[in-house]
Order: C-alpha cells, then structure tokens, then sequence
C-alpha cells in the first residue's frame, strides 16, 4: 500500500498572515530541510525544518512555523566557543568593510552580531569599535580585540543613547523574527548623516528561486527570514531611509575549474528535487513519499546568492 505524504507543503495559506505586514497573500515556495545542528549545538531531536513562504504583498520570506524567541536566545546564549575562531575576514565581511570604509572616513561604528570583532578589528584607528553579540564566548574574544560590547540582546538597544556614523548587521536579518522592526531600530540609532549596512542572503538569486526551500541557506535552523531588493526598497520607503546602494556578490570562491559543472549539477538535482515535491503534494497516493523532505541543496560560493544593501535617512525637498 502506497503512503501519502504527510509533510507536504500548504498549497492554500488563507490561514497564514505574513508575520511582518499581517498580509495573508502567500505563496510556498516549498520545504525546508529537517536541522540536527544550531549554532554548534547538536539538536536531539532535530528540528523540522518548516515551510518556506513569500508575502506577495511585503516580499518578506519566512519560515514557518518557528520557535520561541526564548528558545532561541538560550542556544545563541551557548554557542559553541570554537565556532568564533576566525584568524581572517570572510568575503562578506571584506565586502562590508569596503563599505564602511567608503561610506564614512571614521567615526563610531556599531556591527550587530559582531561575534569575534575580527570585522571591526580591521578597521583603522580613526573608528570607535562597537558590538552587540549574545554569546558569552564570541564576546570575551570580541573584547580582546578592542571592541565595546553594548548590548548582548538586539532589543537591548532600545535603551543605547549612542548614535553611530555606520551600523553593520552581517548575517543577522535573516536571525530575526520581523526584519522591518529590526531595521527600524538600528536606523534610530544612526547619526544624521549615518549609514545602516545589511549583508545577508537574497532571494533574488536565480538559484535559491529554483530550488526554494531546499536552498542551503535555509538549511540552519536560525535562519528564519530572507529578504530581496524589493523588500528593502519597500521597507526602506516605509521607514524614511533610502536605499543608496546594492551589491551581489557569492559568499566564497570555489574552485573556478570546476565551477559551472558544479553550477549545472545543481540545477538539475534541484529542479528534479522541486518535481518530485510537486508531484507528491499533487497525487500524494501516486508513490512513495518520504517522510522528511530531501536534503539542502547547493553550497557557499556556487552562485552570486548574498547582498549587501546600504540605506541612508531618506532627504526630501
């Protein structure tokens, strides 16, 4: 006897308003992987990975269903230590400190989820260095390299007085439950000519459109929101901020010699995988199903996949 799948994706959200706008117009873009690891903590049992969908209205992109922010803070709160070890820049963070460095010739600088200041440190003497990180271990090294912690919480900066040249936030939208409101609390921190800069993945990529929720960014369980341009431009113009600058880039470089059969490989193990995920939420009597959805599909670097967006307060004549 054949077993219908139980997993599937919900085809019709009615029920479901976009966590951000309240919208209830939304699409699935399918299944995201069931998560054994979070932030160097084994999860046993590992977690469901969810659903992915996209407000047609906002464009934000969101997991659901997720946990509580209590649950989350905690395991953040415990991160391992060794997975704060970092001797060199990552590309994300070379690319943000390009952009710190053009957008402003000193000053204070805040990086929310500093982690081990190794951004910051790279920074000349002429910035002030400040960060918000929630991991005890993260913090300790952050402070050996001359970073101010502020804040441990991101909610903890409703109470900082500070306003800061340039505010940097490299892969943490995507940690946060409404990216709007975080946005809008880093922009009340900025100075008046202050720059806010965001690196994170972006939906925009062809790649993460083709294979959905079984894209590898959505494989870490904390990663709960993701953004696009439109969703920038649209948050940006609600909140008075322009966005001044985007730039794409691949988060690593993989072997070139090798880059686009890996590439093709993995258009075709996606679209085949998005098939068969069709299929099954079509005709859920027609095979086999598995009881949990494929693993992620594509790695860092295969394709230009992150973005770092650059808003300023918006002027007006």
């Amino acid at each position: 006897m054949l077993k219908a799948r139980t997993n599937r994706p919900e085809r019709a959200s009615a029920n479901l308003p976009c966590r951000q706008c309240g919208a209830v117009s939304l699409r699935s873009l399918g299944l995201i992987p069931a998560a054994d690891v979070f932030a160097g903590h084994r999860l046993n049992p590992p977690w469901d990975g969810g659903v992915l969908y996209q407000c047609r209205q906002c464009h934000l992109a969101f997991r659901h269903p997720i946990r509580t922010e209590a649950e989350y803070e905690n395991l953040y709160a415990r991160a391992s230590g060794q997975i704060w070890v970092s001797d060199a820049l990552r590309t994300d963070q070379k690319h943000v400190l390009s952009s710190i460095e053009a957008a402003c010739p000193g000053g204070k600088v805040l990086d929310v989820g500093c982690y081990d200041g190794v951004l910051l440190a790279a920074l000349g003497s002429q910035y002030q260095r400040f960060g918000v990180e929630a991991s005890a271990a993260a913090c300790d090294a952050a402070r050996k390299r001359g970073v101010e912690i502020v804040a441990a919480k991101i909610r903890d900066l409703v109470a900082l007085t500070t306003r800061f040249e340039v505010i940097t936030a490299v892969d943490v939208i995507e940690h946060v439950e409404d990216p709007r409101s975080f946005v809008t609390l880093l922009a009340e921190r900025l100075a008046p000519d202050g720059t806010l800069i965001i690196s994170t993945g972006t939906l925009d990529s062809l790649a993460w459109r083709v294979a959905g929720g079984l894209y590898w960014y959505c494989g870490f369980p904390e990663h709960i929101s993701f953004i696009t341009q439109e969703w920038a431009r649209g948050a940006g113009a609600a909140l008075g901020l322009d966005v001044v600058d985007v730039r794409r880039f691949a988060y690593s470089k993989p072997e070139a010699r090798s880059l686009t059969r890996q590439q093709w490989r993995f258009y075709r193990k996606a679209i085949r995988a998005k098939l068969r995920e069709k299929l099954a939420s079509w005709w859920p009597s027609s095979a086999e199903a598995p009881e949990v959805p494929p693993s992620a599909r594509g790695a860092p670097g295969l394709f230009e996949d992150h973005m770092i967006v650059q808003l300023k307060k918006a002027t007006r004549p």
